[in-house]
């Protein structure tokens, strides 16, 4: 415990000098004082840490996973050091709670970059059905009437009722102004199905 108190005083203070040691103790640890160790990573925004980071970001333990994984969403904002592709990997993980905090993390990037790769996953057949759907369904932190066409197109070839329901979920959180923008286009499309 008396290791874990130091850890949270050097963070509340934003001491870089503890930094080199957090790293080199950090992969030794687990339970509470790994945690507390995340945390303060999490304050000390160096691109060194996210060498550390990710390889918790799949550890079995959910709770260093979510840790891990949200400490490395505040890097993110701060360094830049990871790409959106990761935090897509991340949105696939069995815990809810890990796949939330990917998606919070993709939500620092670019808006079209993110969105165009979750839409292009979403869009790939040799995906599986569920890392589709939850790529549909992120894809409502996204709202453009960018993407209303390929989804609208999506959603008239889906075979899958889940998929075309996704679509649907996704479209409904969209802003009014950005679907009608995208939508109006498509009521002059030959196409019958997208009209």
């Amino acid at each position: 415990v008396r290791e874990s108190e130091i850890i949270e005083r050097f963070r509340r203070a934003g001491f870089v000098d503890i930094l080199p040691l957090l790293l080199r103790e950090l992969p030794e640890r687990d339970g509470e004082v790994r945690a507390e160790m995340i945390a303060a990573l999490r304050f000390l925004p160096d691109r060194r840490s996210v060498a550390a980071l990710e390889p918790l970001a799949e550890a079995s333990d959910e709770t260093t996973r979510v840790l891990a994984v949200s400490a490395l969403a505040e890097l993110q904002t701060r360094t830049g050091a990871l790409g959106a592709r990761f935090f897509i990997k991340l949105s696939h993980d069995r815990s809810e709670r890990v796949r939330r905090a990917a998606l919070d993390a993709l939500r620092s990037f670019p808006t079209k970059k993110g969105a165009a790769l979750l839409l292009a996953e979403a869009l790939d057949a040799a995906e599986p059905d569920d890392a589709r759907d939850r790529a549909l369904r992120a894809l409502a932190g996204f709202p453009s009437r960018r993407w209303v066409r390929p989804l609208t197109e999506f959603a008239a070839r889906a075979e899958q009722p889940s998929l075309r329901l996704a679509v649907e979920v996704c479209l409904r959180a969209y802003p009014v102004t950005e679907l009608r923008k995208g939508l109006f286009p498509l009521l002059a499309d030959p196409a019958p199905a997208l009209r």
